[in-house]
């Protein structure tokens, strides 16, 4: 299929934004209907923005202005006409009653009534931001590995729109060859909805296509996918959901992380990922870290392994029977991977593996769950999966996928989050 330039992309939004009352921001790339705000970058695609601090409207915003946080870390700092905001990257982000008492500002109040005097364009330029042409500017902050992005749009003087990013999610949903075919709105049903009433919460909604899928963008907390809105148009490769090979990795014992092992090597070993088996076994024991209710190091309540398990025996048991059978570790993972990333990256409760269709569920907790492997992989969700032809469903952490295809590991049978490869095997029709 030929690909469409960027100026025609460009001229298909300026004509869909028409039939869909959005008006222009001045002389700018972008338009709101206000609900919605969105600009045409140069691919011609839309990039969609969330009004920075609904609390303070952009009509009562009378300073603008950069100045150090507790006199050490740069901030950002809006004064409106009843409320302040503040925002130092990796410190603290919110809306206060008074910037003084909590930005710790050097500034006085006549200070501060001198920037607000100033021509708007004038503050902007002074607390940081980069002048981009056509009354757009953008300032962009950055502090022990934490960003922050503000764009403000000017008309005439005044300020139009103050603008963040909306979220990584959404912002890869919308493509350059995304457009728009309708706006509406959407009724929340589901566990987002408020709680004693007797109707569902109701939230304005643009409704988006492109090759991919189908989908709505709704106003809620920001701009958000509404999930369930989602219709996937064919099934998506790994690549496309975010699923990436595992670089295989020999540790010092010879044991292949995220590769073929044989039995033998696996119960000859002494040390996985830089930890000795007693080390893991430890970990991986039902208790609470540190110690607690029992006399125990392990990591999870639950634990990864029963009170007696042997990890080494656990895992040549299951490599055994993965051999067996014809498939290695990572080839039994890589479902489970699949079906997390597309639930995880919003593509939906819906999907296509092998031209089957299977259904996903999830349930996130406010505290995660690290890997008893310290290898940097951690989960706060517990899925579903199910296969709508055979009515099958298993369940597992979404650590699970990761210590299979890194470890073989399947959790102890000692333990309620252990997953049969068994069970994997027949959801997905592998072998």
């Amino acid at each position: 299929m030929e690909r469409i330039s960027p100026d025609v992309l460009g001229q298909q939004k300026e004509v869909e934004l028409q039939k869909f009352e959005f008006r222009s921001l001045g002389n700018s790339r972008f338009y709101t209907n206000d609900v919605f705000t969105v600009a045409l970058n140069d691919e011609g695609g839309y990039e969609f923005f969330e009004t920075y601090d609904k609390y303070i409207p952009e009509d009562t915003v009378r300073a603008i202005f950069q100045d150090k946080y507790r006199g050490e870390y740069p901030g950002f700092v809006i004064i409106g006409s009843e409320r302040t905001h503040i925002d130092v990257p990796g410190h603290v982000s919110g809306s206060y009653r008074s910037v003084m008492e909590n930005f710790g500002t050097p500034l006085t109040k006549e200070e501060i009534n001198n920037i607000a005097n100033q021509p708007i364009e004038q503050q902007l330029l002074h607390a940081g931001f980069v002048d981009k042409q056509r009354g757009v500017f953008e300032l962009h902050l950055e502090d022990e590995g934490k960003t922050l992005d503000v764009t403000a749009v000017v008309v005439d003087g005044k300020l139009q729109k103050l603008l963040k990013p909306t979220r990584r999610s959404v912002r890869e949903k919308v493509t350059p060859e995304t457009h728009i075919v309708g706006i509406g709105e959407w009724e929340d049903n589901g566990p987002h909805a408020t709680f004693m009433k007797d109707k569902a919460d109701v939230f304005p909604a643009i409704t988006l296509s492109n090759a991919q899928m189908d989908f709505q963008l709704i106003a809620r907390y920001g701009i958000e996918i509404a999930n369930g809105s989602q219709h996937v148009h064919r099934e998506l490769t790994p690549d496309e959901v975010g699923v990436k090979p595992l670089q295989e990795v020999v540790d010092g014992s010879g044991f292949v992380i995220g590769g073929r092992n044989t039995t033998d090597k696996i119960v000859s070993l002494n040390v996985i990922n830089s930890l000795s088996i007693q080390q893991l076994e430890a970990l991986m024991r039902p208790g609470v870290y540190g110690g607690g209710r029992r006399d125990s190091h392990g990591i999870s309540d639950a634990g990864f392994l029963g009170e007696d398990e042997s990890l080494l025996q656990v895992m040549a048991m299951d490599n055994n029977f993965v051999l067996s059978r014809g498939l290695t570790h990572q080839q039994i993972a890589s479902p489970l991977l699949y079906a997390m990333n597309f639930y995880e990256k919003g593509f939906g409760n819906s999907f296509l593996f092998n031209n089957v269709e299977y259904k996903i569920d999830a349930t996130s907790y406010r505290g995660s769950q690290e890997s008893p492997f310290y290898d940097g992989t951690y989960s706060d969700t517990n899925f579903w999966v199910t296969n709508t032809q055979t009515g099958k469903t298993i369940g597992f952490s979404g650590l699970i996928p990761e210590m299979i295809q890194r470890y073989g590991f399947y959790e102890g049978r000692g333990t309620s989050y252990r997953l049969e490869p068994q069970d994997i095997i027949e959801l997905f029709a592998l072998a």
